[in-house]
């Protein structure tokens, strides 16, 4: 399974107040300035902040409205999981496969 481990994230202090749903129109006081930043610091140089992303491919047999035919009868199902599918959409009124001629995509883009 590859994993990706060079993903470049850098948190902010806006990041941080944003989250805290401190905007604009407010200005923490300066000890939580200093503090965010003294942690931001030693986040950074302690290197905890270090994501990663393990993959895997899975051949794709098919789309329907909410959900993903994979190979061998695994579904994928969400709203999140596809906003548009790959090929022309037409569902297979027997099965719900969709036949479509870019049907030989993976989840992770083409093959």
């Amino acid at each position: 399974m590859p994993v990706v481990r060079d993903i470049c994230l850098e948190l902010g202090i806006e990041d941080v107040l944003r989250r805290e749903g401190i905007g604009n129109e407010r200005n923490p006081r300066p000890q939580i300035m200093n503090l965010l930043k003294e942690i931001l610091g030693e986040v950074k140089s302690s290197k905890l902040l270090a994501p990663s992303l393990a993959y895997e491919f899975y051949p794709i047999n098919g789309f329907l409205t909410d959900r993903v035919k994979l190979k061998g009868g695994a579904q994928i199902q969400g709203t999140d999981v596809i906003s548009k599918p790959i090929g022309n959409g037409k569902e297979n009124e027997e099965t719900g496969v969709d036949r479509s001629p870019r049907n030989d995509c993976y989840a992770g883009g083409e093959n």
